[in-house]
């Protein structure tokens, strides 16, 4: 009936590369949509801390010493605002990923787009708190990430 060049068994895999290509393409939008979503929390979160306790004139933030100081002086509220924001933006980014992600089989929810986009997030995290300043029990916001990632994407895959 078909010619042997021609035969739909020697054809699907080019559709399925096809498909799988259009699935990894859709999950790296999402992804980058997750890492925006994340930062504009965290964004709003730090915002909003730093309008409750406003940095001094004068600081000069490219002295570590100043900004050390300056840390010592923030009150415990700032701290846990900036923390929930940081939950807030790793839970929307979790369950964006649960949501909208799908894995090679078209299923709904990609766990590898999620582990990449929680280390993402915990890794700059750890980077931003080994740069800047923050008092010692502040690291435990680098468990926020990861948790919260966690917890949000496991509620966005359930059905």
């Amino acid at each position: 009936m078909y010619p042997p060049a021609f035969r739909p068994s020697r054809i699907r895999p080019a559709v399925n590369l096809v498909a799988n290509t259009s699935i990894m393409f859709r999950n790296v939008v999402v992804a980058i949509v997750a890492l925006l979503v994340f930062f504009a929390c965290v964004m709003l979160g730090d915002g909003a801390s730093t309008s409750m306790f406003p940095a001094p004139a004068g600081l000069d933030l490219t002295n570590a010493e100043s900004i050390r100081a300056y840390m010592e002086q923030v009150p415990l509220s700032c701290f846990l605002v900036m923390m929930l924001g940081h939950a807030i933006g790793a839970f929307l980014a979790g369950f964006i990923v649960a949501r909208f992600t799908r894995d090679k089989d078209g299923r709904l929810g990609s766990g590898s787009t999620a582990l990449i986009v929680g280390g993402m997030i915990t890794l700059g995290g750890v980077v931003n708190l080994a740069m800047i300043p923050h008092p010692g029990w502040f690291w435990s916001d680098a468990l926020i990430y990861s948790v919260f990632m966690f917890i949000g994407y496991r509620m966005g895959s359930r059905r």
